[in-house]
């Protein structure tokens, strides 16, 4: 049998091509959550509401405030 270079590196192509897309839908999502900027930047403006939540909150509750002087003659 007498292939050319060009017909073998077809063939050898083709039967390794799904060997090397074999990543499933979820992983490549996971993957795009970790290194994506934007997937970052809305992860960080979700926690930056959470933590106005959590001051507009503080402002309602009651405060308490303590004040001592001393003196000496």
């Amino acid at each position: 049998m007498n292939l050319s270079r060009t017909t073998l590196s077809v063939i050898l192509a083709l039967g390794i091509s799904p060997l090397a897309g074999a990543a499933d839908l979820l992983e490549l999502y996971r993957a795009a959550q970790s290194q994506d900027a934007t997937f970052g930047a809305a992860r960080a403006a979700r926690d930056a509401g959470q933590e106005k939540l959590t001051q507009g909150r503080a402002l309602m509750l009651p405060s308490v405030n303590l004040t001592a002087n001393t003196t000496k003659n």
